[in-house]
């Protein structure tokens, strides 16, 4: 799960797949070379306060339809997601683009 992966990799976890490496994969390699690689523990939480915010908001708030979103807010166009899912809203859309730039993530026209 996403919100385990500064845990696992500080515990000596050597691999991890998470569906946000899809549209932030600079931040999630970032962590593992932190924690997994460099053990560097400190830079991995530096790594973390910019990854966490993100990860709980998909989380919380419809993770199917906000990694659309992510993947639509960088330029990878991948469409709606299938029913049953439904598309994120307009609002937490604009929140997590708004996590995504103080995250210091780039995304589309901005």
């Amino acid at each position: 799960m996403d919100p385990h992966l500064l845990g696992a990799f500080a515990y000596g976890a050597r691999a991890a797949i998470t569906g946000a490496s899809t549209f932030i994969p600079e931040l999630c390699v970032d962590l593992f070379r932190a924690a997994a690689v460099e053990a560097d523990l400190p830079r991995a939480r530096e790594v973390w306060a910019r990854l966490f915010p993100i990860l709980n908001h998909l989380l919380l708030n419809g993770y199917n339809g906000l990694m659309k979103a992510g993947c639509e807010l960088r330029g990878i166009p991948v469409g709606p997601p299938r029913k049953p899912d439904s598309p994120a809203s307009a609002d937490s859309i604009q929140h997590l683009a708004k996590l995504l730039q103080n995250a210091n993530v780039p995304t589309v026209g901005a």
